[in-house]
This record gives C-alpha cells, sequence and structure tokens, in this order.
C-alpha cells in the first residue's frame, strides 16, 4: 500500500507539472486548448499509472481511471487559466455585430506564453459619417449585444477622436474612434483592439 501511495503522489506531481507545461506555452488558450491538455494529461498519468503499478494491485483499473479523472480536471483547470490565444481573440472580434461598419484590415501579434507580449488583435473599420462619439456608443451596444461587459469602461475625447478602454477577466479591450467632430462629412475610422491578459 505505501508503494501505490508513492505511485499517487508521484502520478499527481506528473500531472502538475504537465499541466503547468501546458499553460506556460500557451496551449490551453487555444480554442478547445484546455480540454487538449487535460485529455493528455488525463491519459498520460492513467498509463503511467497502469504500467508502473503492480499487476497484483487491488482494483487496479478503478485506481487508474480515478488517477485519469484527477488529472483531466487538474489539466483543464490549468490550462484554463492560459491567456486568450490570437485566433481565440479573431473569433471574439467576429462576434461583436457592427452594422454599417466595413472591415479595412487586421493585425496580430503576440503568443500566448506571453513572451515578448500576450496576443493582441487589432481591427480597424470604416464607418458611417458620424462623430466619435456615436461610433463609440455604436459599439458600446454592440459589444453588449455580443455580451461582452464593459460597464467599468474609461472613455476620454480629444480633438482627435474618442477612446474607450475596459477590462475582462480575458482580455482588455480598446477602441478608438476617428472623425472629424465638427466635420461629418469624413467617413469614421474605428480601431478595436483585444489584449489578452494573465
Amino acid at each position: 500500500m505505501k508503494r501505490l501511495s508513492i505511485l499517487c503522489a508521484a502520478t499527481v506531481a506528473a500531472t502538475v507539472l504537465f499541466s503547468v507545461i501546458g499553460h506556460v506555452l500557451g496551449i490551453g488558450g487555444y480554442r478547445n486548448g484546455r480540454i487538449l491538455i487535460g485529455l493528455v494529461v488525463g491519459v498520460g498519468a492513467a498509463t503511467v499509472f497502469w504500467l508502473s503499478a503492480p499487476r497484483d494491485t487491488f482494483d487496479r483499473r478503478i485506481w487508474a481511471v480515478s488517477v485519469a479523472l484527477v488529472s483531466f480536471t487538474l489539466g483543464t483547470i490549468v490550462g484554463g487559466a492560459a491567456p486568450a490565444s490570437r485566433g481565440a481573440l479573431s473569433a471574439e472580434l467576429d462576434t461583436i455585430p457592427l452594422a454599417f461598419f466595413t472591415t479595412l484590415g487586421e493585425e496580430a501579434s503576440g503568443h500566448s506564453w506571453c513572451r515578448p507580449r500576450c496576443p493582441v488583435v487589432e481591427r480597424r473599420y470604416r464607418g458611417p459619417r458620424t462623430n466619435p462619439e456615436a461610433g463609440l456608443a455604436t459599439v458600446v451596444g454592440a459589444l453588449a449585444a455580443a455580451k461582452i461587459d464593459v460597464s467599468d469602461a474609461t472613455f476620454s475625447t480629444t480633438e482627435r477622436g474618442a477612446t474607450m478602454v475596459a477590462r475582462t477577466p480575458t482580455y482588455r479591450i480598446r477602441v478608438v474612434a476617428r472623425g472629424g467632430a465638427s466635420n461629418v462629412e469624413r467617413p469614421l475610422e474605428l480601431d478595436i483592439q483585444l489584449s489578452a491578459t494573465r
């Protein structure tokens, strides 16, 4: 029984180690990444346990399934703490319904392991001829429609345009609306930037 306890402790330690490696590499930030980490860690830990446990171990199968479930759970918890990937941020931008806006381009940088920086996706839009404050109001409504909470947002206005900055548990949102506040003949330009946070 003592050998079995040591084996279980070593298996849990390996589970935590592999989960942390998956988190540091940022795998959990990808679409279904935390499930992938959980599966790899769970199956790996159960396999290590199965091969290492003596054949005469009482209820070896039940122990292996228990190790797999605990390892899967730890893997998904640790993997889920990884910052969002560029693809996940881009998919989040796709959920924002901006009617009457045309996408001009998108730039992405960074990596989910946040070295040298966490993922950032910025999309540029051209909107209707209106002032920047009206453009920001449109974006706030679109974010609410996409179920993105920006209730703690801060707003600022300058001669060059209007800016909104907000934080969610997984990323930072920065919206910059440019266009002449006094000259509505110029189309509104809008930049929406999502930055992953740890």
